[in-house]
């Protein structure tokens, strides 16, 4: 996971105008985010990164995640933990504060099965099958209202976010291969369905940081 963000933000480098290199650290901002309402997993907490290139324009990089177990509502599944790290152009439109952001986003979606479902199997299979991980790319886009609160301190809301897996990069488990229900293995594939295709919504997003 740390890998690909180191990935995310050699690319982002790449579109660095040279001119702008030994400025770097000019216009730069870094922020602390918390997302309650937040699909799949609500009270995201995160960090993000960026720098204003242009005027009104800025490359952002964010990573945000949030776990929740499930003892009532899912009790079969246990447990799912959720990370999102989205590369993303911001750029202002209105007002000097308000902006629309759009990117790319790389998804990984952790299952981590229930008791109940472990039980079905052997003991020597079942630390291997407890985790279901499922890796995406997609799409990215928000808009929101970002101040500046005197030279230092900024202050941000994305009011809405919409992040969208596409492509399936990678799925492991072996829960599959030694379950020894097809109850249960139609169990983990719902989850893994809506895993895989459901639309990551996000209301409210609130962003509090630095500019230096």
């Amino acid at each position: 996971m740390i890998r690909f963000a180191s990935y995310i933000l050699l690319v982002s480098l790449i579109f660095v105008p040279k001119s702008y290199a030994s400025k770097w650290y000019n216009d730069s901002y870094a922020l602390f985010n918390y997302s309650y309402l937040d699909l799949l997993i609500p009270g995201k907490w995160g960090i993000s990164a960026g720098k204003e290139f242009e005027q009104g324009k800025r490359w952002e990089l964010e990573y945000l995640k949030s776990t929740l177990g499930m003892p009532f509502v899912m009790e079969d599944i246990g447990s799912m933990a959720d990370t999102r790290i989205t590369l993303m152009r911001r750029n202002q439109i209105w007002f000097d504060s308000f902006n629309i952001a759009y990117g790319l986003t790389y998804f990984d979606f952790s299952i981590f099965i229930g008791d109940e479902l472990l039980d079905t199997i052997s003991s020597g299979d079942a630390p291997s099958a407890d985790v279901v991980d499922v890796r995406s790319l997609g799409t990215y886009i928000s808009f929101g209202n970002r101040w500046e609160l005197g030279e230092s301190f900024v202050f941000g809301v994305d009011w809405f976010a919409w992040s969208q897996p596409w492509i399936k990069l990678k799925q492991e488990s072996d829960y599959f291969k030694v379950a020894q229900g097809q109850k249960d293995r139609e169990i983990v594939r719902d989850a893994l369905d809506v895993v895989r295709a459901f639309p990551r919504i996000t209301l409210l997003k609130l962003q509090l940081g630095m500019r230096f």
